[in-house]
């Protein structure tokens, strides 16, 4: 007697990616803005590919789903499908096709900018576009190819190595003191959404936390409204020097802290030969800048 084979519907690659996309955010909603479908649509191709492999693929928990075993291991082959696929349509492309890197907009203009002419000059045959951006763009969909991210990490579904890490220390306009606690009687502080950073140093040299603060949703603008004397920021030294450098901006304290933040090169897990150059070149330059990490 014969055996039987059962021969189940090859997937579409939206419904692949969906799926993958669940599995690696353990979310159907997250999925979906991902993917740039609806939660219903994410939560239908997941069903009716659950009922035509007939196995269940992930557990419905209260918050989120999580994938069963069964969902494990066909993540395994979907990623290294849709890994192959990417790479196999970015090669076709190549030459044409530029490599999207995705950083904050502060980043991509006080550091990065200023040195992307060598990587031109070096690799005139690739192409590198930029896209400035505050929230944490999925790197390997939607064209975006290699991503900076500045944070504590390491984030869960990516895969990301330590670019650099950095010091801060008071800076401000030319013109402002500040030897003492004394100085910082009605001085207005200003920083982003990371209020800690400020915390920190002053925990380091003793001095009270003022009460007065100034928040920013971009680092670029915090650098901005100090050199334009609205206060006292904290320098980040990766991005700082060029204002120092021009005497827009003066350090105000020797004391530095290490920042709690770094920054963090994020790759999918089969980039294309030109994104892997870039990478590269990022790590090459990254450790010919590199700054020990300590107190000041």
């Amino acid at each position: 007697m014969a055996s039987r084979v059962m021969v189940h519907r090859i997937p579409s690659t939206e419904t692949l990616r969906a799926f993958d996309a669940a599995v690696r955010l353990g979310s159907f909603s997250r999925a979906a803005d991902a993917v740039h479908l609806t939660h219903g649509a994410v939560s239908r191709r997941i069903a009716a590919l659950e009922t035509d492999l007939g196995m269940v693929l992930f557990d419905r928990l209260p918050r989120g789903v999580r994938a069963t075993e069964a969902g494990l291991k066909l993540h395994l082959l979907v990623a290294d499908i849709l890994g192959r696929l990417q790479v196999g349509l970015a090669d076709l492309g190549a030459g044409a096709r530029p490599v999207r890197l995705s950083v904050l907009p502060s980043f991509a203009s006080r550091w990065l900018l200023p040195r992307l002419g060598a990587f031109r000059a070096a690799e005139p045959g690739i192409e590198v576009q930029l896209t400035a951006e505050h929230e944490f763009a999925e790197v390997g969909h939607g064209g975006i190819d290699l991503a900076i991210r500045y944070g504590a990490g390491p984030w869960r579904g990516v895969h990301s190595e330590l670019l650099f890490e950095e010091s801060l220390f008071p800076i401000a306009a030319p013109g402002r003191v500040l030897a003492s606690a004394a100085d910082l009687g009605g001085a207005i502080l200003l920083h982003d959404s990371e209020r800690a950073s400020w915390t920190a140093w002053l925990t380091a040299v003793g001095w009270p936390v003022p009460a007065r603060h100034e928040v920013f949703n971009d680092y670029h603008l915090v650098l901005e409204a100090a050199a334009n004397g609205l206060g006292i920021a904290l320098g980040r030294s990766r991005l700082v020097q060029p204002d120092l450098a021009a005497g827009r901006l003066v350090r105000l304290h020797p004391a530095s802290v290490p920042n709690p933040r770094a920054y963090y090169l994020i790759l999918p897990e089969q980039p294309s030969e030109a994104a892997r150059k870039v990478a590269a070149w990022l790590r090459d330059l990254a450790a010919a800048e590199s700054e020990p990490r300590k107190p000041g």
